[in-house]
């Protein structure tokens, strides 16, 4: 059912990147992501950003530059030799998979869009480009998954999506416990989108949730000179 409602939305990896758009840091990407070093996710918002800058307001131009980087981090993975031994799985999903779910989530609601009622849950505490300013802590206090999610509802959106299928659930308890005052709006953005992505794309966020923390788990074990 998931591979038809992604056939559905017109998920591709074709078409080329414009050289103008911004490179995402990759070599410190590829870095932490063989290792347990803490840093900041700063190389994975430059990928969404670079896709949600100057976008062309008709469908059809919001969907082609959300697959081009899609394809981009995709390209940037298999340009990398990855050490399979070292691999953070943590650090990948920061790094790549949870900006392919975010992008891909671009690509739904621009198809089908969700409620507009998700974006009166946290009316009045988005802070656009100020979202540097804060910290996980205090997004999750706001009522946000994360502090890029503060940026306005599209990016809240989908950063509910990507987060929830990269993360398994002892991390959601974990933020949910964490959010105090915010917990109640994170909840109710939560059973927005998984309505929304059974009824418009036949998906169940919790059924996408457990194949994507099962492949997860069997990254460290596959032979990726083999894969074709």
């Amino acid at each position: 059912m998931a591979m038809e409602a992604i056939k559905g939305a017109g998920m591709t990896y074709q078409g080329s990147v414009s050289s103008a758009e911004s490179q995402p840091k990759t070599d410190s990407a590829v870095k932490a992501a063989e290792t347990d070093a803490p840093e900041k996710g700063i190389v994975s918002e430059n990928i969404k950003q670079a896709g949600e800058e100057n976008v062309n307001t008709s469908q059809g131009a919001d969907q082609r530059n959300t697959n081009a980087q899609i394809k981009k981090a995709v390209d940037e993975v298999n340009k990398k030799d990855l050490n399979i031994k070292k691999i953070n799985i943590e650090k990948l999903n920061e790094y790549y998979f949870e900006t392919m779910h975010h992008e891909f989530a671009h690509i739904l609601h621009q198809t089908k869009d969700y409620p507009i009622e998700y974006n009166e849950i946290t009316v009045g505490k988005y802070t656009g480009p100020s979202w540097t300013n804060l910290t996980e802590e205090e997004a999750l206090e706001l009522g946000f998954i994360s502090n890029y999610a503060s940026t306005e509802p599209q990016e809240d959106f989908v950063e509910m999506i990507a987060n929830y299928v990269t993360h398994n659930a002892q991390w959601w308890r974990e933020r949910m416990d964490m959010a105090g005052d915010g917990k109640e709006a994170l909840q109710q953005k939560l059973e927005l989108v998984k309505e929304y992505l059974d009824l418009s794309w036949n998906i169940s966020l919790d059924e996408l949730r457990t194949i994507v923390q099962r492949r997860s788990a069997e990254i460290s074990s596959l032979d990726l000179s083999s894969l074709k």
